[in-house]
């Protein structure tokens, strides 16, 4: 009798019924995958109420960026520091405490320091607060876009954006620019990244006072050609 080779779409859907057949979801199986967990930046020195944003990056055991990776973050002394679902990290009282940061069955600790001083109240934040030019420094920085998706020798245009405790908006100046990974992605003084061989890298914005925060940068090789429609 002739045997019959189930094409690839069948093939899938044979493993992901054997998979689920074992009790095994698909999100499981694709969380296994993950074989290193990055976050940035890898220790934190908090005021108290003073917030800071984590970004955590997910790679393959080929060393690519997992663009679809969750991840979750837990505090071991919440009184000290709390961790929200979103990485934001709050200092809540002086102390230590480590956050975990986990995706599939692999993790990340940070080390955090709570020092005295600053607000005594965390209030919650809202996003789309008006920008106010005076008034008291930002507590949180984000960058603009996250991640960035580049080809070797594309440039974006990066731009920073500075919140307080209470989510309002604030502007800020005299940003420093920096690539932690300067072989793979070189960025400039106005915030102006350009890819330089494939791979994965990360670009940081920090103020005068020791605020920061960091982006993903993920440079994609890119085979493409020239193909002229008409000679002369």
């Amino acid at each position: 009798m002739a045997s019959v080779i189930p094409n690839r779409g069948e093939t899938v859907r044979i493993l992901l019924s054997v998979l689920f057949g074992l009790g095994i979801g698909a999100s499981t199986a694709l969380a296994q995958n993950v074989s290193e967990v990055q976050v940035t930046p890898e220790a934190l020195m908090l005021k108290v109420g003073q917030k800071q944003a984590l970004f955590a990056a997910a790679f393959d055991p080929g060393g690519n960026l997992i663009p679809t990776a969750r991840f979750t973050y837990a505090s071991n002394n919440a009184t000290v520091a709390q961790a929200q679902s979103d990485g934001v990290v709050i200092g809540l009282k002086a102390g230590a405490a480590i956050v975990r940061v986990v995706s599939g069955q692999k993790f990340f600790n940070v080390a955090v320091t709570v020092g005295a001083g600053g607000a005594s109240e965390v209030r919650p934040t809202d996003p789309g607060s008006s920008v106010t030019p005076t008034g008291p420094p930002p507590t949180m920085l984000t960058i603009d876009p996250t991640p960035v998706y580049l080809i070797p020798s594309e440039n974006r245009r990066l731009t920073v954006r500075g919140f307080r405790d209470d989510g309002s908006a604030v502007e800020v100046s005299r940003v420093t620019w920096k690539s932690l990974t300067p072989e793979t992605a070189a960025v400039d003084g106005d915030g102006n990244v350009v890819g330089l061989v494939a791979g994965h890298a990360i670009v940081q914005a920090s103020l005068p006072g020791g605020l920061a925060a960091t982006t993903p940068v993920e440079i994609v090789a890119a085979d493409f050609a020239v193909v002229p429609v008409r000679l002369i």
